[in-house]
């Protein structure tokens, strides 16, 4: 093989290893890019099932009154306004 094209051929392979070099970097790059995404959802999934959590404790303590009437009647005048309403317990034990 002359000079020239073994010169030629060795500049080109450089040229493709510089260019499979660069790829591998890019790569490199998006999977610790991809790494911290996956940390930031983990941490967000963390958080939305402590919330769940929370928001299941207080559905857990409130009771929907279906009528209050039943506790009124026998203290309602006739003719009051009865109405219903929330009502929150505590699931916690009491504190003294």
């Amino acid at each position: 093989m002359p000079p020239l094209r073994r010169h030629a051929q060795a500049n080109e392979e450089s040229h493709g290893i510089g260019q499979v070099n660069q790829a591998v970097i890019r790569i490199d790059d998006l999977t610790q890019q991809n790494a911290a995404l996956v940390e930031q959802a983990a941490a967000a999934a963390g958080n939305l099932a402590q919330q769940t959590r929370c928001v299941s404790q207080a559905i857990g303590r409130v009771q929907v009154k279906q009528d209050l009437r039943t506790r009124q009647n026998s203290t309602a005048k006739v003719g009051s306004p009865v109405t219903t309403g929330w009502v929150f317990r505590s699931s916690a034990p009491a504190s003294r």
